[in-house]
């Protein structure tokens, strides 16, 4: 029988955030992770929109870097959730989320060390989980179509200012206001709840609650978002229809470069060291450039350096989705290989995407420690790096 005083949860992992966080460079990994979730192209277009139209990714890599900062795994924290007797049957299903019940204990501790900066970004931090997993649950872009957008904007033109999506001007205010509100009626008008231990049954009416509230806000817009898309309403107001169907086609392909980009990224994070069948075929290629030197250059995006290597990934599938206008599944053919091996040979003046593409790779081989002053060494190392990329795209897409 659940124990409505147990502090189960508690006990097993708020002592090791503490400990763990009471090292300076702990707090600013953790700040770091926040600035990187909102920070990233694709996440900071999605908050600014209006509507919940554009999904939010988070990078796996950058959510290992938050756990080594609390000093728990991801599955530690689901073990001790787990394990706890006294969690509500009802309350199973949203509190079984280590991210959930991590990033809630985190910004308790910032509030008890007084550290509001960081209370505050936490909490908005872990508000946004929330509205990214309840997002994905109503509006998913393989069961919404390509309409969505049209009509989510009509939908909440017409809706009156009592629903937040109407009332604030932008997602990230909309999820701003509902932590403010949150914050105010759990550290202010409940404190005492949060005083010395917080019981499991606290922690899981708080998660619940926050829960509750993004559910609400988007079960409400998906019923009369559905009536409009099912009636066709939407399509009844005055506007450029060629210029709207291409902003909604360029958008979708946007959804699939993160979506591809993460996938290559998720077998990068999961692999520990570089392809050696990947690099056997690209030096047979470019001759001009070692197996040592390229494994070089490929060690320096292991050690730490994915960022690098992900800005790649992505101006890559642009290029190829976007400029070459192929669809998604031709990034498993070596179509896309010849296709952006010769776009690299081309001149970067007046492209930005290939001057990107290349200042990127000149980077990870000036810190690749090469010792060359030869030309064409430099240039055929540089092409053997970009080619690895690209064949590694296509084997991660192809799975």
């Amino acid at each position: 029988m659940a124990d409505p005083k147990s502090t189960h949860i508690y006990d097993n992992l708020y002592p090791k955030i503490s400990n763990s966080l009471g090292s300076p460079a702990n707090v600013r990994k953790v700040q770091e992770f926040f600035s990187n979730v909102k920070g990233s192209g694709t996440n900071f277009e999605a908050l600014s929109m209006s509507v919940p139209y554009k999904s939010l990714f988070i990078n796996h890599r950058d959510e290992q870097k938050y756990f080594e900062a609390i000093g728990m795994t991801g599955p530690e924290i689901m073990h001790i959730i787990n394990s706890s007797p006294h969690i509500p049957r009802d309350s199973w299903f949203t509190v079984k989320n280590s991210m959930y019940m991590s990033l809630l204990l985190v910004a308790i501790y910032f509030y008890n060390k007084k550290n509001m900066q960081m209370f505050k970004a936490v909490m908005q931090l872990w508000s946004i989980y929330m509205y990214k997993n309840v997002k994905s649950k109503y509006f998913n872009p393989k069961k919404t179509g390509e309409n969505a957008l049209n009509c989510m904007n009509y939908t909440v033109n017409r809706l009156s200012y009592k629903s937040d999506l109407k009332k604030y001007k932008n997602i990230e205010e909309t999820i701003n206001k509902k932590t403010d509100v949150f914050i105010s009626n759990w550290f202010d008008e409940r404190k005492k709840d949060l005083t010395g231990k917080v019981t499991d049954e606290v922690l899981c009416n708080m998660i619940n609650d926050n829960h509750r509230r993004y559910d609400t806000l988007f079960k409400n817009f998906f019923v009369e978002f559905k009536k409009d898309l099912d009636s066709g309403n939407y399509m009844n107001v005055d506007q450029d229809v060629d210029n709207e169907d291409e902003y909604i086609e360029s958008d979708n392909v946007s959804f699939m470069v993160e979506k591809n980009t993460q996938k290559v990224m998720n077998k990068f994070i999961l692999s520990t060291y570089p392809n050696g069948k990947i690099m056997e075929q690209v030096c047979e290629r470019e001759q001009d450039c070692s197996m040592n030197n390229l494994r070089n250059m490929v060690n320096y995006i292991y050690n730490d350096h994915e960022r690098d290597f992900e800005k790649l990934v992505r101006v890559i599938i642009q290029v190829y989705l976007f400029d070459k206008k192929k669809k998604v599944e031709d990034l498993k053919t070596f179509d896309f290989e010849k296709e952006m091996k010769d776009y690299y040979k081309g001149q970067a003046v007046g492209d930005k995407n290939l001057q990107e593409l290349k200042e990127i790779v000149d980077k990870i081989f000036k810190n690749s420690n090469i010792k060359t002053t030869r030309s064409a060494t430099i240039n055929a190392c540089k092409r053997a790096f970009y080619l690895y990329t690209v064949v590694y795209i296509r084997y991660s897409i192809i799975g």
